[in-house]
């Protein structure tokens, strides 16, 4: 999908750079120049904003997300599991390295906020009122759908660290996390009679569509692309 982020080592030897192999999947790679690029990471992150070295060329800092938030991570260019760099939020990204490798500097952006509002309506002759916030939260809420009944709201959001399908009243009280799904899961729709939710869901390298109770339990995957 493209390779982005290139930074020399401290000697000039090597290249750091991420790697898209496909959409949703970010890889930290270390090149010696003249050689093969090699992935350094053990773990799978679904963007990656920027990559620096440290330690005199030792490790290398990225800025890895897996859900929606973005945090700073450091690994080792001999590879394995990358480590949090502790005392950086979420939302951290572009991180830099100075030359005498005693400080970190980095860019902290706004958390990324999306709330559902509901807007009361009389038919032809249009509002009734002015729209008010439904469901919010600090993080994203998103592609909302009423039960055939209008008692309950299945909504998307990545208040639990990663994007699932959540469920509420229908004045948005008593919030319930339905799924806990890994890869980027969204879109509810109920089904007519409101005993089941069918969404979308990225287990692997493809989106694949799952149903589940409206009370919970365990997904069941309907297609396999």
């Amino acid at each position: 999908w493209g390779d982005l982020w290139p930074a020399f080592s401290p000697d000039g030897q090597a290249l750091a750079f991420v790697r898209f192999p496909k959409p949703f999947r970010a890889d930290p790679v270390v090149q010696r120049l003249g050689g093969v690029a090699r992935r350094a990471s053990s773990e799978d992150f679904t963007y990656i904003a920027g990559i620096t070295w440290a330690r005199g060329g030792r490790e290398v800092i990225f800025a890895g997300s897996a859900g929606r938030a973005s945090r700073l991570w450091r690994l080792s260019v001999s590879g394995g599991t990358p480590e949090q760099v502790p005392g950086v939020g979420e939302n951290a990204i572009l991180p830099v390295v100075s030359p005498q490798g005693n400080r970190l500097a980095f860019v902290q952006r706004s958390a990324w906020q999306g709330d559902i509002w509901v807007l009361p309506h009389s038919g032809r002759s249009g509002s009734a009122g002015p729209a008010t916030p439904l469901i919010t939260s600090t993080r994203l809420d998103w592609n909302s759908s009423f039960s055939p009944d209008g008692k309950r709201i299945a909504y998307q959001s990545d208040r639990s660290g990663r994007l699932n399908i959540w469920v509420s009243e229908s004045d948005g009280s008593n919030p319930v996390q339905l799924t806990n799904l890994q890869g980027e899961t969204g879109t509810p729709r109920w089904s007519p009679d409101g005993k089941w939710i069918a969404f979308d869901s990225r287990p692997g390298d493809n989106s694949e569509i799952f149903v589940i109770r409206a009370e919970g339990g365990a997904p069941r995957r309907l297609t396999n692309l």
